[in-house]
């Protein structure tokens, strides 16, 4: 693992960003428009999601050999329904952990589509990516290596009805810093508390040192799946986390450095909220203390509401 002091840091990042000054392949004009066409893409994207944060509408956990029953009504979705009710539907969802496989089944009538198939009470398997829809409902499961969750959304929901977009900083360039990689040579699994008080965890990659456009010093540290997927996750808190942002911080998606990488950039105009900023009903883990920045990083997404 290459260690650097913090002078040397300093002259290093100072050298990068003359470097990338001199470099940049956007002019000034080019680069706004740029990031202001993605974040309408975005906001297009959300109003045409069928699936996704503004349509979710609640969320329950899988017992392994144990069946949840979901319950649909005209105007809403039951879920974890602990009988059966007399006359309204029922949906019973099984995950077996040792297969990895989830089952449907229903026990008596029903609408529960799977594609063009209707459930009905010979059990039916659920295969990862698959939709079920129940009347305006739609259900989809998320598997990991231990636990499985439901969720239920409603493309009618108001939040969705109603989006006029999200909000952001305004696009500045300045935030697109050259960052030193510092490979991490013996790296720490990392276990993250989620949004729903459960827990994620990461794998460190690499400490980013990088200045700010005030030229202050900061680092962070870069985290990859467990599972091998290539894949770099940069979840931050600033200054600006509760007041202008989101309160429990901010992600950046980048690659990974590849080996011998010795800087990258970070696009802190791309800094996104997690999907816990928009509904309740999302796993999302919340940054590290190691990740807690000491500026206001004044780019990116601000908070929804």
């Amino acid at each position: 693992m290459r260690l650097y002091t913090g002078s040397v840091m300093k002259f290093l990042v100072g050298v990068l960003l003359l470097l990338g000054a001199g470099s940049s392949t956007l002019f000034a004009g080019d680069y706004e428009t740029s990031v202001l066409q993605d974040r309408r893409a975005k906001d297009r994207d959300i109003r045409l999601d069928l699936i996704g944060p503004f349509t979710a509408i609640g969320q329950a956990s899988l017992r392994t050999g144990k069946a949840l029953r979901v319950a649909v009504r005209p105007d809403t979705l039951l879920l974890d329904t602990p009988t059966a009710d007399v006359g309204i539907p029922t949906l019973e969802v099984t995950w077996k952990k040792e297969e990895g496989a989830v089952y449907l089944r229903i026990p008596m009538g029903g609408q529960f589509m799977l594609g063009r198939n209707r459930i009905g009470p010979v059990p039916t398997t659920m295969a990862p990516g698959d939709t079920l829809r129940a009347g305006r409902f739609l259900i989809q499961v998320y598997r990991g290596a231990t636990s499985a969750r439901i969720m239920a959304f409603d493309p009618a929901r108001a939040s969705r009805m109603n989006f006029k977009g999200l909000h952001y900083f305004e696009p500045d360039e300045a935030w697109k810093v050259e960052a030193l990689v510092e490979t991490i040579s013996d790296p720490d699994t990392v276990t993250m508390t989620t949004s729903l008080g459960l827990s994620k965890h990461y794998l460190q990659h690499s400490r980013l040192h990088f200045m700010t456009p005030q030229g202050t010093e900061q680092s962070a540290t870069l985290f990859v799946p467990l599972n091998g997927a290539q894949y770099g996750f940069l979840p931050f808190t600033d200054v600006t986390s509760g007041e202008e942002s989101y309160g429990a911080g901010r992600y950046l998606d980048v690659d990974p450095p590849a080996p011998g990488q010795e800087s990258m950039v970070l696009d802190f105009n791309m800094a996104y909220n997690p999907y816990c900023a928009y509904t309740n009903h999302y796993n999302c883990p919340i940054p590290p203390a190691e990740n807690q920045l000491t500026v206001a990083v004044e780019a990116g997404e601000k908070r929804y509401k």
